[in-house]
């Protein structure tokens, strides 16, 4: 029995979604190294550098240090080559942190110092919620500093030149075509 031509449709669609989905995955997957992206890079004798990419040859490359000073380091002398992807900021997840480690450790610590009532503390209740409350202030100020520090993200880049690539391409004629690339 043959199943409804809608059913076929949307199965078709389901099924190229997906497939289209992790081709898009596996391309992104792959680091272009353009000129101008930062790289650092450690060399056979354990010497590593950093910088940002002037250009890139078959055997050799060139880099420019913070200080502007361009270096040539040849691709046979490289252990690791790697590309700053992604370099990104945590404010908002900063925040959140801190304010539940300032809040706990607040209340412990406004617990822990309850003595004795006075005129301003009736129980030990009250004075861990007082330092509750500051605690989770200062943790929000402290975490959002630190969550505005930027952190990169690293990506190793094979230098041996042998790697599988695809990629979704439109065909001369119009229409879509799929490139599967070998590269030994």
């Amino acid at each position: 029995m043959r199943s409804p031509a809608p059913l076929r449709r949307a199965l078709r669609v389901l099924v190229l979604s997906v497939c289209f989905a992790s081709l898009g995955q596996a391309q992104s997957s792959r680091a272009v190294i353009v000129s101008g992206a930062r790289i650092r890079l450690t060399k056979m004798s354990g010497e590593r550098h950093g910088g940002r990419l002037v250009t890139l040859g078959r055997d050799s490359l060139s880099m420019a240090a913070g200080d502007g000073n361009v270096t040539s380091h040849a691709l046979s002398s490289i252990a690791r080559l790697e590309i700053e992807e992604h370099r990104h900021r945590n404010v908002q997840r900063g925040m959140v942190i801190g304010t539940l480690i300032g809040a706990a450790t607040g209340a412990i610590v406004g617990a822990v110092e309850f003595g004795h009532p006075d005129l301003v503390f009736d129980t030990p209740g009250e004075m861990a919620a007082w330092g509750m409350a500051f605690g989770a202030g200062g943790g929000l100020i402290v975490g959002g500093a630190v969550g505005a520090i930027p952190h990169s993200r690293w990506r190793t880049v094979p230098l041996d030149g042998s790697h599988v690539g695809v990629q979704v391409r439109p065909l001369p004629a119009g229409g879509h075509g799929i490139l599967l690339a070998f590269t030994l």
